[in-house]
Formats: C-alpha cells, structure tokens, sequence
C-alpha cells in the first residue's frame, strides 16, 4: 500500500531543491522527497495523501523522454530533456494534487551540461554539427510562453562542438563556455541589457597557454578556474 518511489533500480540524471523538497530525475520521472523532510520518498500514511507528501510524477511526451537537468525559473521549474523543455507548475504550495508538468518547447541541448540561470534568463548549450550554439530562454512578456532565442546566429562557426561547461555571473553579466576540443580556450559571452532592449551581444575568446582546463565557475564577479598544468599536449 506504500510502493516504492519510481527511481528505485533507474539511473539518477540529476538532483535539485525546490520549494523545500529534495528532488530527483531518473528518465521520465520527477520524484520530490517529503515536504522539509529531504531523505524520505515514502508517504507516512497511507489513509490520507496528506499535502507534505512525496511527489511522484511523469512527463507525457510522444517520442522517449529522458529528463536530464532542472531549473528554477519564474516561480516555476523547468526540466530539460534530450529533445524538449517541459515546466513543472504548482499552486503556492505544491502538493501531490495540484503539481503538473507541461511541454512547453522543443529546442534540442548540449546532454551532460546543466542550464545556468542569470538575471530574468537561463542559458543552455546546443550541438550545430562541427560547432556548438548557446539559447537563451525567456517567458514571454504575457507570461504565458517560452521562447530560446539562438544567441550565437552570428558567429555559427565560432564554439567548438562538446561543450562540456559553462558558468556565468549576473554582477558583470557574462557566460564562459568550456569545449572538450579546445580545453586551453575559454569562450566568453558578454551581453548588456537595458530595460527590455539588449544594447550588447558580443563573443571572443580567452587562451590559457601551457593548460587544460577541467572545470569553471563564478562565484559573485570572480571566474575560478581548475587547470591542468601538466597534461600531455
């Protein structure tokens, strides 16, 4: 009468907090902990389904769906898969009875790197053949639709494919972008907004001579950089 939640013998793509619960993604499932309770995903009775309960949910899709990333964004959550974005909407408070999840696009992304979000936007990766692009996904002003507007249509030519990184800071407003091609090379976007017109959408390219980079992050306005000095060219 108490079963199990559903990532039990699946492979777990990725975990997040939201709204004071511990979640999990495991192929098309969504499975969030009790409500402040992170580590039980059992419900303490079964007579009632009580508001706190373990959330256990699935996306409706037509093609295979394997949830690969999450992003609170906007009041709501949103799930990023191998082909489509979908939001995860409750009321104020999110129970077992008023969660749902909707697809709202169908924009293909780079698997294996997590979206970042920064100011009113979240940022993702996505393979163009021999090279990569960058979206930038926004809700609309009506508030009612998404929209991934290609932030590298000029330069589609420019970022290696295999992004396997990126990291950015809303204080100084830029993104950095690692490629497993060229892991000496740091891209970076830096972009400028004033009021609802963007005035500044500019990419170039940093060159760390001598290293390899294993991973980047912003913490406030500084870029930490781990880097392999003595790797093998």
């Amino acid at each position: 009468s108490n079963p199990n939640p559903s990532f039990i013998g699946k492979k777990l793509s990725n975990l997040f907090f939201y709204k004071n619960r511990l979640g999990l993604l495991a192929e098309d499932k969504v499975i969030m902990s009790e409500a402040g309770e992170y580590f039980n995903f059992f419900r303490t009775t079964v007579t009632n389904l009580l508001d706190t309960a373990p959330i256990d949910v699935g996306v409706a899709a037509q093609n295979v769906t394997n949830l690969e990333s999450s992003v609170g964004f906007q009041e709501n959550l949103i799930l990023f898969s191998n082909g489509g974005q979908f939001v995860l909407r409750g009321a104020d408070l999110l129970t077992p009875e008023t969660v749902s999840i909707t697809p709202i696009t169908h924009f293909a992304q780079t698997t294996g790197v997590d979206p970042i979000a920064l100011g009113s936007n979240v940022y993702f990766p996505f393979s163009r053949g021999k090279y990569s692009g960058m979206r930038e996904f926004t809700l609309s002003a009506t508030g009612d639709t998404y929209n991934g507007a290609d932030i590298t249509s000029h330069i589609p030519s420019y970022i290696p494919k295999n992004v396997i990184d990126i990291a950015g800071s809303s204080t100084e407003d830029v993104i950095a972008v690692l490629s497993n091609e060229e892991k000496a090379n740091l891209y970076i976007y830096k972009f400028y907004w004033r009021g609802v017109e963007k005035v500044l959408s500019s990419w170039c390219v940093f060159s760390l001579t001598g290293c390899e980079i294993r991973g980047i992050e912003f913490i406030d306005s500084t870029l930490y950089i781990l880097a392999d000095r003595n790797f093998s060219a």
